[in-house]
């Protein structure tokens, strides 16, 4: 670095410099004249007797708004800044040296990083170093940090070598012409109540971590703010703990410009002076989300906690699971029974308001159910508003927790001799088959009736029933009723009712229902048969003598020879026989004349 001095250490008070325009540059703005700082040579470095005899940057004082700058020479064959008249900022990705060899932009970028990460300090021997790695990474032969040159001797005098060459390397590996890039990551779902790590990382263009830089994170959520500075590798941790509201983490940080600032002289023999400690900065945001609520619920009949109410209706309390809710929040849970064959809406409809505890909790929905809804299945659709915003909903209408059935019941009663509704007088067996609509299948049941007098609408006190598994949601079962005799000519009908665990979850009780009535046959009646009358006796009428013709005169028959015979004598066996003959005939006569004689009698009586 040339310059003109009128005493050692003090540049000429007479150095005109009102004309420098500030530009976009902070620092020197009407520094007319320098002045040292704090009584101190205008010099942050070291002497040295090669050269120019200084090696380092010097310090100006804007006069204006009194702050101060170190400034580096930009081009060490030229004069000093006493030389260049009015000054103006400029900025350049490109630099040609004052030999006019042209650096592409990692080169810039390169003398950049130096300038903007090592270049504003108070240290004799950094800003010494600062100087010499300058002048090196211009490419000129003469200040490369190789024994024997210029740029090595000045380095060596002031000590600072091995530090100029770790600010080259290090610029090398980290300046590659093109801005950093700083990134932040956070869990994306986290919990309420848990820590969030949240990772900061810087990296060039090519994906090398950049160690050292201080970078700045804050969550929004919280106003939590916490300072940390990368690692090797380039990245960098904090924690935040997660209130009601997910975490949203900004992360800045401050590094070295890759753009080369300079103020240029308007006298072209005069030095370009290249400003030092320029940054640039670099952010960015991640934020994580609360997962979303999630629910599942329990609808159950109120009275005994299955999943079934009668037919006449009943309560359905339906107990919402919430997980992952976010505590100390009010949210609303709204449902709505919907029927399971249509998948229609009912318009039954039930809500409930309650705060989050904790991240999981319960909230119970209570729904009435009115009559009319035998035979069907309802199922309860829950949705959870936090405000006006739906954040989760259950809404499966399969699910068999959310599932309620309203059984039906039916019967149809027959005489088990022929199937038919009509029972013999003296009784019999009625079977009655009970059809069932939507009861829970897999559970036990009873069905158990009994037969009423359709008269007078009372029990006869004849029961049955029988015990059954479901095996599907419909069905049927077999009640067998045993009708003793004494029923004649009576109606008898069927009520029924289903049963799980002593609970009556269905039943067909219509006292006019054709289908459960069996009428009992009236007895056949005995014909009455008609009296015989006692016959009134006929007088035995005297019997009147039969005429006995005379005996005729007997021709002597001559008697055979050898003998006489019995039949020969006069008045012998044969004479009886034929007047006991007579005699029968004659008595014979009489009777039938009496039994005519009485039969007519009783056709006139009548």
């Amino acid at each position: 670095m040339l310059l003109q001095r009128n005493r050692v250490g003090v540049i000429s008070a007479g150095v005109a410099m009102g004309a420098i325009a500030l530009g976009v540059t902070p620092g020197i703005a009407h520094a007319d004249p320098y002045v040292p700082v704090g009584g101190r040579t205008h010099f942050v470095g070291t002497k040295i007797t090669v050269g120019a005899h200084w090696i380092g940057g010097y310090t100006l004082r804007d006069q204006a708004t009194g702050k101060t700058s170190l400034f580096y020479c930009g081009d060490p064959e030229r004069m000093g800044p006493s030389s260049g008249g009015g000054y103006h900022g400029k900025s350049a990705t490109q630099w040609r040296t004052d030999t006019g060899a042209l650096l592409d932009q990692k080169h810039v970028s390169q003398i950049a990083y130096v300038l903007g990460k090592w270049g504003q300090t108070t240290s004799n021997k950094q800003a010494s170093a600062v100087d010499a790695a300058v002048y090196a990474l211009q490419g000129k032969s003469d200040y490369q940090l190789h024994p024997s040159t210029l740029g090595w001797k000045r380095a060596q005098q002031a000590g600072v070598t091995s530090r100029a060459q770790s600010m080259i390397t290090e610029a090398g590996r980290y300046a590659t012409g093109s801005a950093w890039r700083l990134s932040v990551s956070v869990p994306k779902s986290v919990t309420p109540g848990s820590t969030v790590q949240a990772t900061a990382s810087v990296r060039t263009r090519t994906g090398r971590g950049v160690p050292g830089v201080a970078v700045t994170l804050r969550d929004q959520a919280t106003g939590k703010t916490v300072k940390v500075t990368t690692s090797t590798n380039g990245t960098a941790v904090a924690h935040f703990a997660t209130g009601s509201s997910a975490p949203n983490v900004h992360a800045s940080a401050s590094v070295p410009a890759t753009t080369l600032r300079y103020w240029a002289p308007s006298k072209s023999g005069a030095q370009r002076i290249l400003m030092s400690g320029l940054t640039m900065g670099l952010s960015a945001s991640a934020h994580s989300t609360f997962p979303a609520p999630n629910l599942k619920t329990t609808a159950l009949d109120k009275a005994d906690g299955d999943h079934m109410v009668v037919a006449k209706g009943g309560t359905i309390v339906d107990t919402v699971a919430y997980h992952d809710a976010i505590p100390g929040k009010p949210y609303k849970v709204v449902g709505e029974m919907m029927d399971q064959v249509t998948g229609k809406p009912t318009g039954i409809k039930a809500s409930a308001k309650f705060t989050a505890k904790a991240e999981s909790g319960t909230a119970k929905v209570v729904f009435t159910v009115p009559t009319g809804y035998a035979g069907r299945k309802l199922v309860a659709f829950e949705t959870l508003y936090d405000g006006a915003k739906i954040v989760a909903e259950h809404k499966d209408i399969h699910d068999h927790s959310q599932t309620v059935w309203v059984p039906k019941v039916a019967t149809n009663a027959v005489d088990k001799a022929d199937n038919d509704h009509v029972l013999p007088a003296e009784g019999g067996t009625i079977v009655d088959v009970a059809r069932y609509w939507d009861v829970e299948p897999g559970k036990d049941y009873v069905v158990a009736g009994e037969l009423m007098d359709r008269a007078t609408g009372k029990p006869t006190g004849i029961k049955a029933s029988a015990k059954f598994t479901a095996k599907a949601e419909s069905g049927t079962a077999k009640v067998v009723f045993t009708v003793p005799t004494g029923y004649a000519g009576r109606k008898l009908v069927a009520f029924e009712t289903i049963s799980m665990g002593g609970k009556i979850v269905g039943s067909h009780q219509d006292i006019n229902d054709h289908s459960q009535t069996v009428s009992v046959s009236k007895p056949t009646p005995t014909p009455t048969p008609t009296p015989t009358p006692t016959p009134t006796p006929t007088p035995t009428p005297t019997p009147t003598p039969a005429a006995v013709a005379p005996k005729p005169t007997p021709t002597p028959t001559p008697a055979p020879s050898g003998g006489v015979q019995t039949g020969d004598v006069p008045g012998g066996p044969v004479v009886g026989w034929i007047a006991g003959g007579v005699a029968l005939i004659a008595f014979a006569g009489g009777a039938y004349a009496m039994v005519v004689g009485g039969r007519r009698h009783d056709t006139h009586g009548e």
